[in-house]
């Protein structure tokens, strides 16, 4: 009876792609470092591997299928992390995902790695991605096991749980992750257009894991909801594009930084654009936070002229 079986063998001059997403950063990032170094060990060499970015798992099969159809990467390594909601888009994120992928193999005839992790809890993520090299990435890069170990340290372990607070009561590191996940929210928002109470209810939860203030989340996601044709009208005159021209990433920090603008006083304007342009770092593309600084720093003048002179 025939036995048909293949080997791990790198063929001379042949280039691999790793495509993952900017969400959930601290997963992925682990992804990506352990798929590259499963690809070095195989014998590819560092020249032979690129790293292509999008915003977020949804946009893997678009990025996938344009790599396979211009024929220049023998496989794909596709990378991601999914973390469940209290609505159906954890599903629709996931499932589409996996289904776009599959598609791209099958109608390109390119291998395409789906290594794009589903899980119910943010910590489940950490415990199959735990930034070691022989990981889910690793998995990823070797079309193999994709089995992980539990990291040494639950999310936050280490951490007080309640961070340096400020003389007026505020926690400046529980403020930044609810800009952050409200980018997130927001990004999210601006792709399937849900209500304001689904929205909310999908993001909220996770910001018990990470110390956040809710607070402050809520009235950002409900603040660029409920004025964002007043927050575009006000960013319009300082952009070189239409406003849907701008990067998701990039148009989503700058809404909520233009209603913390317009409507919390209480934040210095500095604040404000040093905020934005930390968010667009860690999700956005290369270059995205010097777009976002130069768009806020002329917004800032006209909505705080007299704050931004001092």
């Amino acid at each position: 009876m025939p036995h048909l079986e293949g080997d791990l063998r790198i063929h001379p001059g042949a280039r691999f792609a790793i495509l993952a997403s900017r969400w959930n950063p601290r997963i992925v990032d682990a992804l990506v470092e352990s798929a590259r170094a499963t690809f070095l060990a195989n014998g590819v060499p560092e020249a032979g591997i690129d790293v292509v970015r999008v915003p977020g798992a949804w946009e893997l099969p678009v990025a996938a299928r344009a790599l396979a159809l211009a024929g220049r990467h023998a496989a794909i390594v596709a990378l991601g992390c999914v973390v469940r909601g209290d609505t159906r888009h954890y599903a629709q994120v996931a499932d589409g995902a996996s289904e776009g992928l599959m598609r791209v193999a099958l109608d390109t005839g390119v291998p395409v790695l789906n290594g794009v992790l589903a899980v119910e809890r943010f910590e489940d993520a950490l415990a199959r991605a735990g930034g070691k090299p022989r990981q889910q990435g690793r998995g990823g890069g070797a079309g193999g096991d994709r089995d992980g170990r539990p990291p040494p340290q639950a999310p936050g372990a280490g951490m007080n749980e309640h961070h340096r607070r400020r003389p007026d009561g505020i926690d400046p590191v529980a403020r930044s992750r609810s800009r952050r996940r409200a980018l997130q929210a927001i990004y999210a928002w601006q792709i399937n257009r849900a209500d304001e109470r689904s929205l909310l209810a999908q993001f909220a939860h996770e910001q018990a894991h990470e110390v956040a203030d809710l607070e402050y989340f809520e009235d950002l996601v409900r603040g660029v909801l409920r004025h964002v044709d007043a927050l575009d009208a006000a960013l319009a005159g300082h952009l070189d594009r239409g406003i849907a021209e701008v990067d998701p990433i990039e148009r989503a920090a700058l809404r909520i930084a233009a209603y913390e603008l317009m409507h919390r006083p209480d934040v210095p304007y500095r604040v404000v654009i040093n905020e934005a342009i930390d968010s667009t770092k860690r999700f956005g593309s290369e270059h995205g936070h010097t777009y976002v600084n130069g768009v806020l720093d002329k917004a800032a003048a006209m909505l705080r002229g007299v704050e931004a002179k001092k």
